[in-house]
């Protein structure tokens, strides 16, 4: 059993101030978790991609760049 590990938070501001987004380390993968108005919406594996790669999709998800999906 693997543990997650968190390694960075980025804050959306302006008209984003509504959005969060988690960078975590979890069985040997990079994940962002965004958040919408203080809920999960999205879990997003970043597959063979780095710690740098993770927090870039972080922060375009705060900035608005790029939107979650809702989680059922």
């Amino acid at each position: 059993m693997y543990d997650m590990y968190g390694v960075s938070s980025f804050f959306g501001v302006n008209e984003y101030t509504d959005r969060k987004a988690l960078v975590h380390y979890f069985d040997k993968c990079w994940w962002v978790e965004m958040q919408y108005k203080g809920k999960k919406i999205e879990m997003r594996n970043m597959g063979v991609h780095n710690e740098m790669y993770a927090e870039s999709c972080a922060e375009n998800y705060v900035l608005g760049v790029l939107n979650g999906k809702a989680i059922d």
